[in-house]
């Protein structure tokens, strides 16, 4: 690793390599994981490691995702002697590397099933907005994640992303009318369904952060404001109406 990183862009071939040197990770049911196992010595191949991606460049933009987890790790568990070199290093290796590849999307959104996700959200943010469009139908495929935390972030993101709104809207209005009709049958059975609520909620923040470009969501926004909607959206719905059709003057 320490020889590739002294080849800089021309060792772009290693890269998957590389990446296998950082972790051990593994796709169970659509989330990607990482484990790290111990030792020295390990830990030493991969600070060599990551300094050989920072050198590639962009061309290692696959191990983006990667590099995310096993900085955040370092910073928030790992207790070693190397965990704030390790941090340190990846942290510069993604600001060589750039923009992450259309390919690490599902990578990238599979972080925020890990505990306190939001601490992935401004980096994972970064990292989509640099890819652009492209990551956008991503997104909304993982509205439909069985995992709830992957299901409410990425639609927190797509409000985010500034494009692809003539995708991404049509999916967000969709997806507020089924959580909602969802949280509705559940607390009439007694038993409110908490994720359904929550993911009806980041729906509506979305399409308020889109704004005027979000509004084919106005009739179904009117009928969660009217007053005699439930409590639990209602505010929050005319907030999003106000500001689109504030916006749209």
């Amino acid at each position: 690793a320490e020889t590739l990183a002294f080849y800089g862009p021309d060792a772009r071939d290693a890269v998957d390599k590389l990446i296998s040197l950082l972790c051990e990770k593994e796709m169970h049911q659509g989330i990607w994981s990482y484990s790290y196992p111990g030792g020295v010595e390990l830990e030493i191949v991969r600070l060599q490691a990551i300094k050989a991606l920072g050198a590639i460049g962009p061309d290692a933009r696959d191990a983006v995702p990667t590099l995310i987890a096993l900085r955040a790790f370092n910073i928030h568990v790992a207790v070693d002697a190397y965990a704030a070199p390790l941090a340190d290093a990846a942290g510069t290796a993604l600001k060589k590397i750039g923009p992450a590849s259309v390919q690490s999307v599902p990578e990238l959104i599979s972080l925020f099933h890990y505990p306190e996700p939001y601490r992935y959200y401004p980096v994972v943010k970064f990292f989509l907005k640099g890819i652009g469009e492209e990551a956008v139908p991503v997104l909304v495929e993982s509205l439909k994640h069985e995992n709830s935390n992957i299901r409410s972030w990425a639609a927190v993101l797509l409000g985010e992303m500034g494009c692809g709104e003539e995708v991404s809207v049509p999916a967000l209005v969709a997806t507020l009318k089924s959580a909602h009709e969802q949280y509705i049958k559940s607390m009439a059975q007694f038993d409110p369904d908490e994720e359904a609520e929550k993911m009806a909620l980041q729906c509506v923040e979305a399409l308020k952060k889109i704004g005027p470009k979000a509004k084919d969501a106005i009739p179904l926004l009117r009928e969660l404001a009217d007053k005699d909607a439930p409590y639990y959206i209602r505010s929050d719905a005319q907030a999003a109406l106000s500001t689109i059709l504030h916006q749209l003057k």
